[in-house]
């Protein structure tokens, strides 16, 4: 069996960044899921710690964004229903501005430019600009203008691919300009950021930081897509890296071009870290898909202010289509509600400290809060000793073949009876997947199946009594598999 040690002092210190994994980027709340939105965002908050939530698709037309609602500066009442649901489960809503309302879309140009076939025609600009106006003054009048401070607004498009055409760049670019600016005019506190594209594209980004400083746009934060696949060559399939040494020289040029630009850079966020789904592509399914996330997290956190989790629920990717229980999809719950790997994992972040213990482990993170309790996150990481075509390893069950021990200590602490509470993420320990598959992915699930699934999807949690003494040293020995993932929190005895 191998051996690991890692050793680390409460002595030193320094903040934990809050932000880390602060904000949820749930899909479309289409009209006819509003109830279970509300649900399995109250349930996402209540587990998870998630204080945001990205919501894309807002000038829309199933959001009632219509020539009609225009003409008559009324906004449908869905949208105050929505935005009170977010007030009610106390999460601070993020503004994905993805898209104009179909009315206004230059659809002649889709053959040509995903990004222009969603974009205003140009003769519509100031109908689209009288949009943006009529929902951030509703907005304002409805919650007041101290509530909006605390909102983001996001300006751009996952996925689409910005840098092929000057033209389309520059349309981007005008686009952001002009939206941010009314944005601003209604709420000068509003934080507004973008360009919400992938991570790789250095040119483009570069061209975006430019335009955005020699024409004095705001830009109150950068917002980037990471991913942790190789997915440079689109002829060939997403595959796994061992280590991600191609993906790592990336993301450092992407920071490069950033502070070439700023004396003191705007905060960089990350959304998700991963960008493709099909049913035959379940890495977010997957209980190894946590230690990859937090290894590239650990990669990315000299530069990264904080992390929006790509999506809230499998069910909303769908618009609520009977797509059976698993087929690939980015949320951190099921269409089902059932919790997935990262969502245990998102929770065990949300719950650390505010000071975290300095050490230069990438497999470890440590913190204490007010109280002395203490929060130690481990994990070993996923790493195949060779390429891995994603669709085809994530859609079969792996149990782990190869144990470790991990001898961890933690010094200068304070003495006394603690209770230590230890959750585990792996194979069939809060892997409601690998159950899936055992069972040979069955295209359909009964009522009775599912206290079944609920416990299967449940962090395995053990406690018990620990006595820390003159030494002031935490000594535990913790076997672990590859791509488990090990929360620790001690609690004083007093508390």
């Amino acid at each position: 069996m191998e051996e690991r040690s890692r050793t680390l002092s409460a002595r030193t210190r320094h903040p934990f960044p809050r932000g880390m994994v602060q904000g949820i980027l749930g899909s479309r709340a289409h009209t006819q899921l509003q109830l279970e939105h509300a649900r399995q965002l109250d349930r996402a908050r209540q587990y998870c710690g998630f204080s945001q939530v990205v919501v894309p698709g807002i000038f829309s037309a199933d959001m009632g964004f219509v020539p009609e609602a225009l003409q008559e500066k009324q906004l449908s009442p869905y949208l105050d229903l929505l935005f009170d649901s977010y007030l009610e489960t106390n999460v601070t809503p993020i503004i994905h501005i993805d898209c104009v309302p179909e009315f206004l879309q230059d659809k002649q140009d889709s053959a040509t430019s995903s990004w222009k076939s969603s974009a205003p025609r140009p003769k519509l600009f100031t109908k689209w600009l009288q949009c943006v106006e009529l929902f951030f003054q509703h907005m304002k009048l409805r919650s007041g203008e101290d509530a909006l401070a605390d909102w983001t607004v996001l300006i751009g498009r996952h996925g689409q691919d910005l840098s092929s055409c000057e033209e389309t760049q520059q349309d981007f670019f005008r686009f952001y300009e002009k939206t941010a600016k009314k944005v601003k005019d209604c709420c000068s506190a509003i934080s507004v950021g973008g360009p919400g594209v992938a991570i790789e594209e250095h040119a483009f980004l570069d061209q975006f930081c430019t335009y955005c400083s020699d024409f004095e746009v705001p830009l109150d934060y950068l917002c980037l897509d990471a991913c942790i696949l190789d997915t440079a060559d689109p002829t060939k399939k997403p595959t796994l890296l061992a280590r991600r040494p191609a993906l790592r020289e990336r993301d450092t040029k992407s920071y490069e071009v950033i502070r070439n630009h700023y004396d003191k850079a705007p905060p960089l966020i990350i959304t998700g870290f991963s960008a493709v789904h099909n049913e035959a592509y379940a890495l977010h399914d997957s209980y190894v898909y946590p230690s990859l996330m937090l290894d590239a997290l650990m990669e990315l956190r000299s530069e990264v202010q904080g992390v929006w989790i790509k999506r809230l629920s499998d069910l909303e990717e769908s618009k609520g289509a009977g797509l059976g229980m698993y087929r690939g999809a980015s949320g951190i719950f099921t269409g089902h509600g059932y919790r997935k790997p990262l969502a245990h994992v998102c929770s065990f972040l949300n719950a650390f400290g505010s000071q975290e213990l300095v050490h230069d482990y990438k497999d470890c993170l440590a913190s204490i809060d007010e109280t002395g309790r203490l929060h130690v996150l481990l994990w070993q990481s996923f790493q195949p000793k060779k390429k891995l075509v994603a669709q085809v390893y994530f859609g079969n069950s792996h149990p782990p073949l190869e144990e470790s021990a991990l001898q961890l200590a933690i010094s200068d602490l304070a003495p006394g009876h603690y209770q230590l509470k230890e959750s585990r993420i792996g194979y069939q320990r809060g892997d409601l997947y690998s159950l899936y598959l055992d069972q040979e992915k069955p295209s359909h699930s009964s009522r009775r199946d599912a206290s079944l699934y609920r416990e299967a999807s449940q962090a395995v949690t053990t406690e018990s009594r620990i006595t820390i003494r003159s030494d002031r040293t935490l000594r535990l020995e913790l076997p672990m598999h590859m791509g488990e993932v090990i929360y620790l929190q001690a609690n004083p005895a007093s508390l």
